[in-house]
């Protein structure tokens, strides 16, 4: 099931393995566009494995930072996949 959502297992893995990236950062190195970037992180969030927050700098706007969220950080997207797989059970 995990190759149906390649990207978002892209995303997971890119998250856990920087400690969290800002959307720019995520368009670099996925080179998607902006809006299938927050689509997909959206639904991350809205599941619970990414969360956001505010960067501080010393001057302009503060990036918004993506990272797995803490109950996400030791979980493989192999886990997301079986999570998933019960849950369309359940229904």
């Amino acid at each position: 099931m995990l190759q149906q959502y390649p990207t978002r297992a892209t995303l997971i893995r890119l998250l856990r393995e920087s400690g969290g990236c800002t959307l720019s950062d995520l368009r670099r190195l996925t080179r998607l566009s902006r809006s299938v970037l927050r689509q997909h992180l959206a639904r991350l969030q809205r599941d619970g494995i990414v969360e956001t927050r505010l960067e501080r700098r010393p001057s302009g706007r503060p990036p918004l930072v993506y990272l797995l969220a803490p109950q996400a950080g030791s979980a493989s997207p192999e886990t997301y996949v079986t999570f998933l797989q019960a849950l369309l059970a359940a229904l």
